[in-house]
């Protein structure tokens, strides 16, 4: 779903909300919602995001199993954010039910069916008001201390990584997260981390 900035941006700061009329024919699944802001060209930019596991949708201490072929209203935040959204770019809120890799899908999960019309986002808009009174000095850092991240030889290899094993029947995702490798800090001391994920 799409909202057109027409009249100035529109800046937020704080935790957006939605409501979504959800109606399932499974008692388990799961929703997630992004904001994005979508440029004129049509490029999107992640903004903030969030998700609920509907069989928590009355608390975390506690589940229930979706009414099979019920409409409910669920109501959740998506993370807190400060955002900035120019005049002539679309606010984009998308939903969906499910996010793999980051979320995993439960057993015996599906889709849902989305009324749009009860449903809505809430975005915590800040009003700009300009205060000759605050202002800020030039910021302060200390000098850096000089890492030294030795050179490699090897090829780096893809931070995302998909193997397909033909005979197996399986798929599997693999993830670098590029912790950065060795570093070696003006004392001497050298200090490698690495790590690796696998999702099948």
């Amino acid at each position: 779903f799409e909202f057109p900035v027409e009249d100035g941006p529109v800046e937020i700061l704080g935790r957006p909300r939605v409501r979504l009329r959800i109606r399932m024919d499974v008692p388990r699944g799961q929703v997630v919602a992004r904001l994005c802001d979508v440029a004129p060209d049509g490029a999107s930019t992640l903004v903030t995001r969030g998700a609920l596991n509907l069989a928590a949708r009355h608390g975390r201490d506690r589940t229930e199993d979706w009414p099979v072929g019920e409409t409910e209203d669920v109501t959740f935040e998506l993370n807190g954010i400060g955002h900035t959204f120019p005049r002539g770019n679309r606010i984009r809120i998308a939903v969906s039910s499910s996010y793999w890799p980051w979320i995993w899908p439960q057993a015996g999960s599906a889709g849902f069916t989305l009324e749009a019309d009860g449903s809505l986002v809430e975005l915590p808009v800040r009003r700009y008001t300009e205060d000759p009174g605050i202002t800020f000095g030039e910021p302060e850092q200390a000098e850096p201390l000089n890492v030294v991240y030795p050179a490699t030889l090897d090829e780096q290899r893809p931070e995302r990584l998909v193997v397909r094993d033909v005979a197996k029947g399986e798929w599997r995702l693999e993830v670098d997260p590029r912790y950065g490798g060795t570093r070696v800090y003006p004392d001497g001391l050298e200090f490698t981390e690495d790590a690796a994920e696998a999702y099948t």
